[in-house]
């Protein structure tokens, strides 16, 4: 069985396409734990192989195997050779190698940095050497493992014998952590964070009584892992918030207020939340270091995952002070701006709170403020009622609007189902000329979202914007130099928003987009504008409109999309042109072959026993594809008949 199945991923482990062979051997790695001495003889071949791709895979598997197979002098020879790649070539086999496409696989290969982290844990166990030290020390610097494993080696690596590292590492983590607490770049930040998880519980939680001794488990902390996962710091893709919240950041009294209120909703005893921070939180004093670092993500990753519901409106009965509240939505802490928005909707902060929300969102024109504007969207229904939210929210929205100021767009669908205003429409029909296309895209899509409601003359104006944007293509932020064609950026293949899709949508369901035009955008790169456009071309199905369509089809002047939306369409606009159809199935284009049998078996517009002959007759046709649409088919026909003959 073990060769069988070596025998299949033969092909895969020694294709030059990086993911292909790193695939294969992550099938392999199981194998490799429970039968070393099978895989361990061919491990040991492979790892001589012309390809890095699979004399990396090999050394990995070897270090699966365990025992005499992981020979360090080995691991040490295939890791001085990870050092020695240049950056590109470390990318090309770790992170974006080829698919079988062609294209490029945009996602993390996690075998080659697996592989840097079991040589390191196994080489740092070995006797001082300084020559072996270095390379250990240059693997470390060049980041080529994985975060789990800076925490395994946290604990193992002796900090005199690998003072460089761990300097290196201190320096990189201040420069990490600037990046990520610093919200104004072209403002030079402070050169250094302080801790300040450990004195914020100690604030929001009263002092335990005298002789009580600090003492917990990480792994049964089971008060301050609720707590944390009541914040949403318990994966690791909120890492970026987690740093801001648990550093210090100008005044405290906002997250002070959103801490003792957390702590409510969630159903935490204070005293053994104050008691398991003491016992396991320590380290978190003074400057933010590596050092540090490691000890606090240590710990968060052993706490407990508790799923919580927090009960905001046990909390909101509490005396919060409305001020702080609505200042607590701008924090740079996304937890804590949003636990401040789930306060202010459960009636938290007085009567005066939806006074002093306006007054601090009219001020969104002079600067800045993503929380807020987000926090306005949910709030707004909530504290103010749809007038006074139009009065708020439209004067925001007079042009220029900023691209982060548009998400308030988002807020006009509900305000125009309530008002029914003009001035609503008008304003969203001046975002839709602006320059850029990312606001013309969001109020774009607040337009199809009321389509069924909007006046003609809106619809007139729509049309003009419409020719406008067309073939207009979005500019990629991350790639500003790079080409992009039908909404797809050449270099990170990202499909980007814009705002003609949603306005061509807007226009076929009204029905202002007429057969010409769809014939103009069926040529477009676009998939998506050529599929409403194929929607456009039948949106009036004559017998000579669909016959001219099928033609085209057949002759492959159209792309597939229009067929597919013909096949659609009811079956008595079929049945006129069915001859023209079951032509098709004698098209010299065998993908067009395969698509009609596959819709003989549920067709309506031709009899079953004349789908069921033209099934059997494809069993015939020389391409394999075809034969096994043919099969199926026929197997459904057949069932029907059984069916409905009983």
């Amino acid at each position: 069985m073990i060769k069988q199945t070596l025998e299949k991923l033969k092909p895969r482990l020694e294709s030059p396409i990086p993911l292909l062979v790193f695939e294969a051997a992550e099938a392999v790695r199981p194998l490799a734990r429970r039968f070393p001495e099978t895989i361990g003889p061919l491990a040991l071949e492979w790892s001589g192989s012309v390809s890095f791709s699979l004399r990396l895979s090999a050394h990995l598997l070897l270090l699966e195997c365990g025992g005499p197979w992981a020979e360090p002098s080995r691991v040490r020879g295939m890791l001085r050779e990870v050092a020695q790649l240049s950056e590109e070539e470390w990318k090309q086999q770790s992170w974006d190698g080829t698919n079988l496409s062609g294209q490029r696989a945009r996602g993390w290969l996690r075998l080659p940095h697996e592989f840097v982290d079991k040589s390191l844990v196994l080489l740092v166990e070995e006797q001082s050497n300084p020559e072996h030290d270095e390379l250990i020390m240059r693997v470390g610097m060049q980041e080529r493992g994985t975060l789990s494993a800076s925490l395994g080696l946290f604990h193992r690596l002796d900090r005199e014998r690998f003072k460089a590292l761990f300097e290196w590492q201190d320096l990189m983590m201040a420069e990490a952590l600037v990046g990520l607490v610093s919200s104004k770049p072209e403002i030079e930040p402070p050169p250094s964070r302080d801790w300040d998880i450990l004195d914020f519980i100690l604030r929001i939680t009263p002092e335990s009584p005298s002789g009580a001794v600090a003492s917990a488990n990480s792994n049964q902390a089971f008060a301050l892992g609720r707590f944390i996962c009541g914040l949403g710091f318990s994966d690791e893709m909120s890492l970026g918030d987690t740093v801001t919240f648990l550093t210090r950041i100008g005044d405290s009294e906002q997250k002070d207020l959103i801490g003792r209120a957390a702590v409510v909703a969630l159903g935490i005893y204070p005293l053994l939340l104050r008691q398991e921070a003491l016992a396991l939180l320590d380290c978190a004093r003074g400057p933010v270091s590596w050092l540090s670092l490691m000890e606090v993500m240590a710990v968060m990753l052993k706490l407990p995952r508790l799923p919580v519901t927090p009960d905001w409106k046990k909390a909101a009965k509490l005396e919060l002070s409305g001020s702080d509240l609505v200042l607590a939505l701008s924090h740079p802490s996304w937890a804590v701006s949003h636990i401040a928005a789930q306060l202010l909707e459960c009636g938290a902060g007085g009567q005066d709170v939806p006074e002093m929300l306006e007054q601090r969102s009219r001020a969104l024109r002079e600067y800045e403020d993503e929380h807020l504007v987000r926090h306005v969207l949910t709030l707004a229904p909530v504290l103010w009622g749809a007038r006074r939210s139009a009065a708020v929210l439209l004067p925001l929205l007079a042009p220029p609007v900023s691209l982060l100021n548009s998400r308030l767009y988002e807020a006009l669908p509900w305000l125009y189902r309530q008002e029914r205003s003009e001035v609503i429409v008008e304003c969203l029909l001046r975002g839709i000329e602006s320059p850029d296309s990312g606001v013309a895209h969001r109020a774009a899509e607040a337009l199809l979202e009321i389509a069924e409601l909007l006046p003609t003359n809106a619809l007139d104006v729509l049309s003009r914007s419409t020719e406008g944007w067309a073939w207009r293509e979005p500019r990629c932020e991350r790639h500003p130099q790079a080409a992009v064609e039908g909404r797809v950026c050449s270099a990170c293949r990202t499909v980007l928003s814009h705002p003609k899709v949603p306005l061509l949508k807007l226009l076929l369901r009204k029905g202002y987009l007429g057969v010409e035009q769809g014939l103009r955008l069926i040529q477009s790169p676009d998939q998506e504008v050529q599929r409403i456009a194929a929607a456009a071309l039948v949106s009036q199905p004559t017998a000579e409109r669909l016959a001219e369509l099928i033609r085209k089809g057949a002759e492959q002047q159209l792309p597939a999309c229009v067929m597919e939306q013909v096949l659609a369409l009811e079956a008595i606009h079929l049945r006129e042109v069915q001859s023209e159809l079951m032509a098709l199935l004698r098209s010299h284009w065998a993908a067009l072959r395969e698509r009609m049998i596959e819709a003989l078996a549920t067709a309506e517009w031709v009899r079953r026993d004349e789908a069921l002959r033209c099934a059997r007759s494809a069993l015939q046709d020389p391409v394999p594809s075809v034969r096994n649409q043919a099969v199926m088919t026929i197997r459904y026909l057949v069932a029907q008949e059984i069916v409905t003959g009983a």
